[in-house]
C-alpha cells in the first residue's frame, strides 16, 4: 500500500484571511501527479489551526480543509483523512486564566509529579473551540482519546497508526523554551507502536521541553512513532536518526502555511509513505508568489529513504544507560541541532589486524565486528581514537542482534577477587538494565552475553591482577571486546607466565580516519538539521570547503586524523569565530584546537599571554637543540631559566597543566609536544614574535632555502600563519624562481606539437552520471592505498644539499609543489592585505615554476621519441602479449602519449589546486590577461573547475578554439573537465551542452578508469 502525508503547520488563521482559503486549490495540486499510485491521503495538521483559538477561526479552517479535501477527490476518488493536533495558538486566552496560570507554575517549578486529571482538565479549557473543531473534522477511526493523546488507526495491520498528542495543553500567551512539562508516565504503558507504521504529530519540537520530560518524552515518542512531525518553529528539515538499537526515527519540522515573518515563505511539506518497499520521501513546498513548488535539497532527500523497523533485545537497557550511551562525551556545537547524539556523528572507524610477523593486513571496518566470527578481540588505539564510543556504538548493535551487552570502564575496577567482580558485575547489570532485570541477566547463558572492557590499560594493577581479570570474564562470556592505548601491547599489561589467558584473542589496531572515512564523516555532518535540504550546489561546496581544509591542515601527520579533532575542526569552520591572534586562515584552526585543548586546564585571560610564551620559548628551545623530547633535567632547566627571564613558573604545576591540555606528553623520563602542529604552531609564533632577531633570520633563510626537507617546510608554513613579512615572502618567490631556470616555461602551442604525431585516432570520451560522492569515495580510497605505501616504504627526507641543482629530480620537483602550496597558502590566507602587484608576481611565479619543469620533461622525452617507442615495445613484448608490429606500435605510441598527456595534466593540475579561490579569480585573471598563452589559460580554467559551482562553458568554448588541431592540449583540457565532472555535481544540460561542444558523449562510463592505484587514467 501507498500513502500520501500532507503536512501542514501552523496556519494561524483569522478571519481575514481569506487568501489562505484561496490557496486551498495551490496546495491540493501539488500532489495531483501523485495521486494515481495511492491508497489514501492523510493530511496531518502539527498545531496553530486558528490563530486566536476563536471560533470563527475554526469555521475559516474548516472551510479552508474541506476545500483541499474536495480538490484531491475531484482529481482521484480515493480517501482523505485529517489527523490533527493543537498549538498554542489554539488556545483561547480571551477570558482570565488566572487559576490556570497558578496550576502551571506549580508544575513547571513540581515537574510531573504535580500533575493530576484535574489540573489537566482545567488547563485545557481554553481549548475548547479547537477540541468541538478536531471532533467535527477529524473523528475517524479513533481508537481512544483524552484531552492529551489522541490515538488513531487506518486500513488495518498493513496501515498507519497516529499519536496525536497534545502538548499545548499548558500553553501561555508568552511561553519561553525549555519549560514544558508532559506526564509521560501516565501514558508509558499504552503508548506504543503496534506493529503498524506509526506517526507522531507535536506542535513544539522536543527542545521546548524542561529537563525533566525532555528525556522521558523523546523517550516515548522515539518507541513508539516511526515518524515524528512538528512545527511551531517555522522551519522546515528533516532528519533521519537512530537510537542505540539502530531503530530509525525520521523527524520531520513544517513551515508555516501563514508564518508571521514576511520574510518567511508560505510552505508546507510532502511525504509519500511506500509500505510494500518500506520507503519514504519527504519533500518540501514553498510559495513563490504564484504557486507552491518544490525546494531544492540533497541528491539523497530526493529520492526514497528506508523506513527501519523496531526491534527489542529481551532485556532492553534501562532509559538512563541509553541516554549515556547516545551522549558525545564531548560538547560539539552544530548550527543545524541543538544537541547532537552519538549516532549523529559516529563514523565506524577501520581496523589492521597486528600479527607476529607484522606484515599489515588489509583494513576492514569496525562495523564487521558485530558480526558473530569476532569472539575475543583486543583493540589497539591512540588517546581520543574514539574507542570508547566505538564500543558504546557496538552495544547499541549487539542490542539489535538479540545479544546483552554489558559494558565495564577499566576505571572502575579496583578489587580483582571473583567475589568482588561477580558484584561489580551485579552492579553495572543493574544499572545498565535495571534492578528487575538482574536475575534474569545471571540466568542468560554465555554465548548470548557480551562483554566490552573498555580501557584494560587504565586498571590500577598489576600485570598477575589483569590476567585475572581476564580469566574471569572469559569463564562467563563467550565474546569479549577489549580496549587499550597505542602505547600497550596486550602482553605488556598481563603476567608473562599467564599469556596463555589471551591466547584466543585477536588484536587489532584502530587505524586514524584516513580520507574515505573523513569525507564519510563530513557527510554525515552536514546531513544535520537544515543543511539536509541545502540546494546541491550549496551542500557540494560545503562539503568540498570542509574536505580540503581538513586536508590541508592535517598535513602529513601534523594532527592526529581521529574524529575529536576532525570534529574540532568541522565545528570551527562552521563557527567562524574570530580568535585571539592575528592568524592567518588557517592559522586560525590550529590555534582554535590549542584554545579548545585549554579549556581542560581553566586558564584566566590574563594568563594566556605567559602561557603561550612559555610553549613558543620551548619550542624554540627543542629546535635549538635539535631535539623533539627532553628529559625531566633539561625541561627543569628550561623551566628555570624562563622563570628567571620572564615570570616566576612553578614546574610541577605547568607539567601538570601542560599535560591535562594534551600539549606534552611524557613517556619513559621523556617530554615532548603530543604532537607536531603543537610544536610547529608555537615554533612559528616564537619565529614570528623574534623575526628581527639576527639568529631566527639566518635560520629563516636557511629553512626557505632547504624546503624539500619536511621539518623545514613545516616550519616556514606555520611561520606564515602568524607573518606575512616581505622578506620572508620574497625569499620563498626568489627560490621558486631558482628551480628549472634554465628552461622557459612549456607553450602547448608549438613544445608539444610533437606528440600530436603519436595518436592516428582519437577514441570519444564517454561520461556517465556517477554518483559524485561514490566517486569521491573511489579517489579517496585510492589516496588512503598510496598514503599506507608511503608508511610501509618509511620514505625519509632528502638530504640537505648546498646548492639546489645537486638535487635528484625527484627531490626537485618534491620542492616545486611544497613551495607552490607555501605561497598558495599565503594568497588564500592574506588576499585581502598583500597589494595587487604583491599577489601577481607571486602567481606569475606560481603558474611559470611547473611549466618550466614541464619544458624540461618535454625536451627530454622529444629528443629521441623513436627510441623511446623501441624501448616501449620491448616492454609489451615482455608482459607476453603477441601483437602485429603495426599493433604493437600503436600500443606503444598510445601508452607515451597517455603517460606524457597525464604528467603534464598533474603538474597543472597541482597547480591550479594551489591557487583555487574565489578571492583570487580577479588576481588570476588580471596575470593570464597579461600573458594569455594556453598553458596559462588551462590553468585559469583548472582554478575554476576545483571549485562546485556552473561550468565556464564560454571559457571552455575559447579553450576548445585554441585547441582544435591540437590534440594533445585538447586531452589536458577534457582531462580537465571530467574530473570536475567525476568530482562535482553538474547540471545535465550543463554536460550535454559541454558533450555537444568537445564530442564527448553522456552515458555509460567507458574509458575513465580509475583502476590504477597511482593515477587517474583517460584511455
Amino acid at each position: 500500500m501507498k500513502f500520501l502525508l500532507l503536512h501542514l503547520s501552523d496556519m494561524h488563521l483569522k478571519e481575514t484571511d481569506g487568501f489562505i482559503v484561496g490557496r486551498a486549490e495551490s496546495i491540493a495540486a501539488c500532489l495531483y501527479d501523485q495521486l494515481y499510485k495511492v491508497n489514501r491521503v492523510f493530511v496531518a495538521i502539527t498545531g496553530d489551526v486558528a490563530n486566536s483559538g476563536k471560533q470563527e477561526e475554526y469555521h475559516l479552517a474548516k472551510e479552508f480543509l474541506n476545500k483541499i479535501k474536495c480538490c484531491i477527490q475531484r482529481e482521484r476518488n480515493v480517501p482523505v483523512s485529517f489527523v490533527i493536533t493543537a498549538g498554542n495558538h489554539d488556545c483561547d486566552f480571551s477570558k482570565p486564566t488566572s487559576i490556570r496560570d497558578t496550576l502551571i507554575r506549580e508544575m513547571q517549578e513540581n515537574g510531573e509529579k504535580a500533575i493530576d486529571d484535574e489540573k489537566i482538565e482545567e488547563c485545557v479549557k481554553v481549548q475548547k473551540n479547537f477540541f468541538a473543531f478536531r471532533n467535527e473534522i477529524a473523528s475517524e477511526n479513533v481508537i481512544s482519546d483524552d484531552n492529551l493523546i489522541r490515538h488513531q488507526h487506518f486500513d488495518n495491520s498493513s496501515g498507519v497508526t497516529f499519536w496525536s498528542i497534545n502538548v499545548s495543553w499548558m500553553s501561555q500567551v508568552r511561553e519561553k523554551q525549555g519549560q514544558m512539562v508532559f506526564p509521560t508516565s501516565k501514558y508509558k504503558k499504552g503508548f506504543k507502536n503496534d506493529g503498524a507504521l506509526s506517526v507522531v504529530l507535536l506542535h513544539h519540537p522536543l527542545n521546548w521541553y524542561a529537563q525533566g520530560t525532555y528525556h522521558p518524552l523523546k523517550q516515548l515518542v522515539k518507541s513508539a512513532g516511526t515518524i515524528v512531525v512538528s512545527g511551531h518553529e517555522h522551519t522546515q528539515g528533516a532528519s533521519d536518526q537512530e537510537d542505540i538499537y539502530g531503530n530509525q526515527n525520521i523527524f520531520i519540522e513544517g513551515g508555516a502555511i501563514k508564518p508571521h515573518e514576511k520574510t518567511i515563505p508560505s510552505a508546507f511539506n510532502i511525504i509519500m509513505l511506500d509500505m510494500e518497499n518500506n520507503k519514504y520521501l519527504c519533500e518540501i513546498l514553498e510559495w513563490n508568489g504564484t504557486i507552491y513548488v518544490r525546494r531544492s535539497t540533497a541528491v539523497p532527500w530526493r529520492e526514497f529513504r528506508e523506513i527501519a523497523g523496531k526491534k527489542r533485545s529481551e532485556l532492553e537497557p534501562d532509559p538512563s544507560f541509553e541516554q549515556r550511551i547516545l551522549e558525545v562525551g564531548a560538547i560539539f556545537s552544530h548550527p543545524g541541532k541543538s544537541t547532537l547524539t552519538l549516532p549523529d556523528i559516529f563514523v565506524y572507524p577501520d581496523l589492521r589486524e597486528l600479527i607476529d610477523d607484522k606484515k599489515a593486513k588489509r583494513p576492514f571496518s569496525a562495523k564487521e565486528l558485530a558480526d558473530n566470527k569476532y569472539e575475543r578481540v583486543i583493540l589497539r588505539g591512540q588517546d581520543k581514537s574514539g574507542k570508547t564510543s566505538l564500543l558504546l556504538t557496538l552495544f547499541s548493535r549487539f542490542v539489535s542482534n538479540k545479544e546483552i551487552p554489558l559494558f565495564i570502564g577499566g576505571s572502575s575496577i579496583s578489587k580483582v577477587s571473583e567475589q568482588d567482580l561477580a558484584k561489580l558485575i551485579e552492579k553495572l547489570v543493574t544499572a545498565q538494565y535495571g534492578a528487575e532485570n538482574l536475575e534474569a541477566y545471571k540466568q542468560l547463558p554465555s554465548e548470548k552475553k557480551v562483554l566490552l572492557l573498555d580501557d584494560l590499560d587504565k586498571i590500577v594493577t598489576n600485570e598477575k591482577a589483569r590476567s585475572k581479570i581476564i580469566s574471569f570474564f572469559e569463564e562467563r562470556y563467550k565474546r569479549i571486546f577489549i580496549t587499550t592505548g597505542d602505547f600497550f601491547d596486550i602482553k605488556e599489561l598481563i603476567s608473562p607466565e599467564t599469556v596463555d589467558v589471551v591466547k584466543d584473542f585477536k588484536s587489532y589496531d584502530v587505524l586514524p580516519f584516513g580520507h574515505v572515512r573523513r569525507l564519510e564523516l563530513i557527510q554525515k555532518w552536514y546531513n544535520i538539521g537544515e543543511f539536509c535540504f541545502m540546494p546541491d550546489v550549496e551542500l557540494n561546496l560545503k562539503v568540498d570547503q570542509a574536505e580540503k581544509i581538513l586536508n590541508t591542515v592535517l598535513g602529513k601527520n601534523l594532527i592526529p586524523s581521529v574524529p575529536i579533532y576532525l570534529l574540532a575542526l568541522l565545528q570551527s569552520i562552521e563557527s567562524g569565530q574570530k580568535n585571539r591572534l592575528e592568524n592567518s586562515a588557517f592559522g586560525h584552526y590550529y590555534n582554535y584546537l590549542i584554545s579548545d585543548a585549554l579549556k581542560e586546564i581553566a586558564l584566566r585571560p590574563d594568563e594566556w599571554d605567559e602561557f603561550y610564551n612559555y610553549c613558543s620559548q620551548l619550542a624554540w628551545e627543542c629546535n635549538q637543540l635539535k631535539k623533539r623530547e627532553l628529559d625531566e633535567a633539561e625541561l627543569r632547566a628550561f623551566t628555570d631559566n624562563f622563570s628567571q627571564k620572564y615570570h616566576p613558573v612553578d614546574f610541577a604545576v605547568r607539567i601538570k597543566q601542560l599535560s591535562q591540555a594534551k600539549l606534552l606528553v611524557a613517556k619513559d623520563g621523556y617530554y615532548s609536544f603530543s604532537y607536531p602542529y603543537i610544536y610547529y604552531f608555537f615554533l612559528g609564533k616564537y619565529l614570528a614574535t623574534n623575526i628581527n632577531n639576527s639568529v631566527v633570520v639566518a635560520l629563516i633563510d636557511h629553512y626557505c632555502d632547504h624546503l624539500y626537507v619536511s621539518d623545514y617546510a613545516n616550519s616556514i608554513l606555520f611561520l606564515t600563519h602568524f607573518s606575512k613579512e616581505d622578506k620572508i615572502i620574497n625569499r620563498i618567490v626568489n627560490n621558486l624562481c631558482g628551480l628549472f631556470n634554465d628552461k622557459l616555461p612549456v607553450q602547448f602551442e608549438k613544445d608539444t606539437v610533437k606528440f600530436n604525431e603519436l595518436l592516428d585516432d582519437t577514441a570519444k570520451l564517454i561520461i556517465e552520471d556517477t554518483d559524485i560522492y561514490e566517486n569521491r569515495k573511489t579517489v579517496n580510497g585510492i589516496k588512503d592505498n598510496n598514503e599506507s605505501e608511503e608508511n610501509v616504504s618509511e620514505l625519509v627526507d632528502q638530504a640537505e644539499v648546498n646548492d639546489i641543482a645537486e638535487l635528484d629530480l625527484f627531490s626537485k620537483i618534491n620542492l616545486l609543489f611544497k613551495t607552490i602550496d607555501i605561497i598558495g597558502q599565503i594568497l588564500k590566507s592574506y588576499y585581502g592585505s598583500l597589494t595587487n602587484p604583491q599577489k601577481e608576481t607571486m602567481l606569475t611565479e606560481v603558474f611559470d615554476a611547473p611549466l618550466r619543469a614541464l619544458k624540461d620533461f618535454v625536451d627530454y622525452i622529444s629528443e629521441d621519441k623513436e627510441a623511446l617507442i623501441k624501448e616501449v615495445e620491448g616492454w609489451i613484448k615482455k608482459e607476453g602479449k603477441k601483437l602485429e608490429q603495426v599493433e604493437l606500435k600503436a600500443k606503444a605510441r598510445k601508452g607515451i602519449f597517455n603517460t606524457v598527456g597525464m604528467f603534464n595534466f598533474v603538474f597543472l593540475y597541482k597547480t591550479s589546486n594551489a591557487i583555487a579561490s574565489e578571492q583570487l579569480a580577479g588576481v588570476v585573471r588580471r596575470v593570464v590577461k597579461n600573458n594569455p598563452s594556453l598553458s596559462y589559460k588551462l590553468i585559469e580554467l583548472g582554478t575554476k573547475l576545483e571549485l562546485p559551482g556552473k561550468m565556464p562553458i564560454e571559457e571552455i568554448k575559447n579553450l576548445k578554439i585554441l585547441t582544435d588541431g591540437n590534440v594533445f592540449a585538447r586531452r589536458i583540457l577534457e582531462t580537465y573537465i571530467v574530473h570536475h565532472m567525476y568530482m562535482f555535481k553538474t547540471d545535465i544540460r550543463d554536460k550535454q551542452r559541454i558533450g555537444e561542444l568537445l564530442d564527448i558523449q553522456v552515458g555509460l562510463q567507458r574509458t575513465i578508469d580509475i583502476k590504477s592505484q597511482h593515477q587517474k587514467r583517460i584511455g
